[in-house]
């Protein structure tokens, strides 16, 4: 194989221009991306801008004419310098349920043609067919139905499209026959509009839902690569969209071919919004640790050091992702800055993760046997909640929790006025020792086992990382949330924990006769 290349997701659109004025942890990510890449690689659907919101103005502002060109040209131009290689991926999957999406506020309609307007808005060098994905458990109907629009689509763009930009229709399949049999559909399209001297290149799709069968994506990228070069689909470049890295470069380490390949996936984004980070000493992602040295020389790793030996580091993780954070200089930082410097360190490492043979994911559930490791990790991923409500309660001594005297009681006074577990609001227990534990995992062994209790001598630095993971959870969880109260009659925990709730406005109560009256004067409570 030629080439192994790397596309990251970017979100551009997140607001009024310019580029790094607004968005999030984008706004960090965009503003500093040259200095981890001096000549960036940049994925965009070309529909993200539609999860803001997008008002007109914004919208006008980023595509009214410059010295006859749209702004967001100028704005690229002046953000990443003039070497950067601009992936505008359709965004078909955000556009998969059009009968319930409006995009007349944008003046767009669902159509190849006005996908493609936008696309070329942005003077992208590579674009991609307008798609819809294959996700699981679709009738044989609709599988013939979004493969015969994906490939109607594909056919339209190569009409209406300029060849100087590298163009990719777009394939879809789960396994080898869907592939076949989509490539064979596509090669009839092709020759039937005669079609098939044009200079185009395939990508293929959806393959995130495969995300658990690391083996399954190879073959599928594997009977890509083969079927299209034997049927002379495409022109020797193969891009593959969401696929890990690590798979990707498996691929690139054992196909003995000379397609060009290339890949894209936002990894590196969603980890930082868990406070992951690749830990080039484990080669793999891990828990960040304000503590630890990752003998990293990365720009955003720089940065870190510089806010820990500040003094800043501290006020910033203990904060909620949406408030900003008064630093000893007197300057203001928004901790999703610090989420950005996290997202840029592992991009940083994406070439060492393409080294990591992938892995067998195994979901555990409350049956199965779970890990000794000595870390417990919350499971922010794919985290749902059962309730609007949310109750936080200190540890107990008994084991598991919700077997403890305390717990009980707080389960009796919430189910005399209405409330039941699992229906209308959810436990998470508040650990001296592991920071929340989430109510399924109450019968893991970490949290069985250990017997440890906050007390006066708790060092300051383990009430530290507790409001760090305290932290981190609710900045993932409390919008899930209509209401969250948190019960903590222990100074200690109160001292743990208190200020971090109440900075998310999570009323805390202390005693059992101020939340008993609470709810008995509240039928419906509120903050």
């Amino acid at each position: 194989m030629s080439s192994l290349e790397f596309f990251p997701v970017v979100h551009l659109l997140t607001g009024p221009p310019g580029l790094d004025r607004n968005g999030g942890i984008w706004k960090t990510i965009k503003k500093e991306l040259i200095r981890i890449t001096p000549q960036p690689n940049l994925m965009v659907q070309a529909m993200h801008f539609t999860t803001y919101n997008l008002s007109i103005k914004a919208w006008d502002g980023w595509f009214y004419s410059y010295n006859c060109k749209p702004f967001i040209q100028k704005e690229l131009n002046r953000i990443f310098g003039d070497n950067y290689n601009l992936f505008i991926d359709s965004g078909g999957f955000q556009l998969l349920y059009k009968d319930f999406i409006d995009l007349s506020k944008w003046n767009m309609n669902i159509s190849p043609e006005d996908i493609y307007n936008l696309q070329i808005k942005f003077n992208p060098t590579h674009i991609a067919s307008l798609d819809y994905p294959i996700g699981n458990g679709i009738s044989n109907d609709i599988l013939k139905k979004r493969m015969k629009d994906s490939i109607k689509n594909g056919i339209e763009m190569l009409r209406i499209s300029d060849n100087s930009i590298e163009r990719y229709v777009v394939v879809h399949g789960r396994n080898e026959n869907e592939i076949k049999t989509y490539l064979q559909m596509l090669y009839k399209e092709l020759k039937k509009n005669k079609l098939l001297n044009e200079n185009y290149f395939i990508a293929l799709g959806s393959q995130v839902p495969l995300t658990n069968n690391p083996k399954q994506i190879q073959e599928n990228i594997v009977s890509l690569m083969k079927i299209s070069k034997e049927n002379e689909i495409g022109n020797g470049k193969i891009h593959v969209f969401g696929i890990g890295d690590s798979i990707a470069g498996e691929i690139y380490r054992k196909c003995d071919t000379e397609v060009d390949f290339s890949y894209d996936n936002s990894t590196y984004v969603q980890q930082a919004l868990r406070s992951r980070l690749y830990d080039p000493s484990l080669d793999n992602y891990s828990n960040y640790d304000p503590y630890m040295d990752y003998q990293c020389n990365c720009y955003a790793c720089r940065k870190l050091k510089d806010y820990h030996n500040d003094g800043n580091l501290e006020k910033i993780l203990h904060s909620p992702s949406y408030k900003r954070v008064l630093l000893e200089d007197g300057n203001y930082l928004i901790k999703s800055e610090f989420y950005g410097l996290l997202a840029l360190h592992n991009l940083f490492w994406t070439k060492r993760r393409q080294n990591i043979k992938p892995k067998m994911r195994i979901t555990l559930t409350r049956n199965n046997i779970y890990s000794t490791n000595e870390e417990y990790n919350f499971p922010l991923r794919g985290f749902k909640n059962k309730g609007d409500l949310l109750l936080l309660l200190q540890c107990s001594k008994t084991k598991p929790y919700f077997e403890s005297t305390s717990h009980k009681r707080m389960k009796n006074i919430l189910e005399k006025y209405g409330y039941f577990e699992g229906k209308d609001y959810d436990r998470i227990t508040l650990s001296g020792l592991l920071g929340p534990v989430h109510w399924n995992d109450e019968l893991n062994p970490i949290v069985m086992s250990y017997n440890f209790k906050l007390t006066n001598i708790t060092s300051d630095k383990h009430y530290s990382i507790l409001k760090y993971k305290t932290t981190m959870i609710l900045n993932v969880i409390n919008k899930k949330y209509d209401r969250i109260y948190a019960f903590l009659p222990n100074k200690n925990y109160q001292k743990s924990y208190q200020k971090i709730l109440e900075s998310f406005n999570i009323r805390v109560f202390t005693n059992y006769h101020d939340i008993n009256s609470f709810f008995l004067s509240n039928s419906n409570p509120t903050q």
